[in-house]
């Protein structure tokens, strides 16, 4: 994972030294990756009163998913990987802002960022702008994450991918308990 050397290539070209000099870029991609819970609600929160009727129920559904993905990542993916960060691989890189202590793969932050678009995505199938918007924010969560020294490319790719199935998963199980639910009301 963090020893294939294309990895280590991809995540110099996107992290310099140069890029922790607490510059405003520094500063905003800080602030994004930090607060990305914070605009993650707001997000399904907007998404939530377009909806109508079914909007406080993906609302839920959408923040339950959200805290599921973190407890799957946090409790078992990080502990069974246990891949060392950028910043204890490559010594030339630095960290911006807070130094993560756990394992690097896969980026928790892409996870629930992966999770979130993906669900908004399910609810919202027709709402192609919405879909673009959160599918853009969760992929700049993830660059965040390689700026700021924290993640390999890999990491942000797996955490991706890992994001996507949690998300399809948890949907499609509270669908069809929803829809049974309905049948026997």
């Amino acid at each position: 994972m963090s020893s294939l050397p294309i990895d280590i290539n991809i995540f110099q070209t996107l992290h310099s030294v140069t890029l922790c000099s607490g510059s405003p870029l520094d500063k905003f991609n800080l602030f994004i990756s930090n607060n990305s819970i914070h605009i993650w609600i707001l997000i399904i929160l907007f998404t939530s009163l377009v909806q109508g009727k079914r909007g406080i129920y993906s609302f839920c559904i959408c923040l339950a998913g959200f805290f599921i993905a973190w407890y799957l990542t946090d409790e078992y993916l990080k502990p069974l990987f246990n891949v060392p960060r950028p910043f204890l691989v490559i010594k030339e890189s630095c960290v911006y802002g807070f130094k993560p202590t756990s394992g690097s793969f896969p980026s928790g932050h892409m996870i629930t960022s992966s999770t979130m678009a993906s669900l908004i995505y399910l609810f919202n199938r027709k709402n192609w702008l919405l879909n673009i918007i959160s599918i853009a924010f969760a992929l700049y969560v993830g660059y965040t994450r390689i700026y700021l020294g924290v993640h390999f490319p890999s990491d942000i790719m797996a955490g991706a991918l890992f994001g996507a199935l949690i998300a399809t998963i948890w949907f499609y199980s509270t669908e069809y308990g929803r829809k049974n639910y309905d049948t026997l009301s």
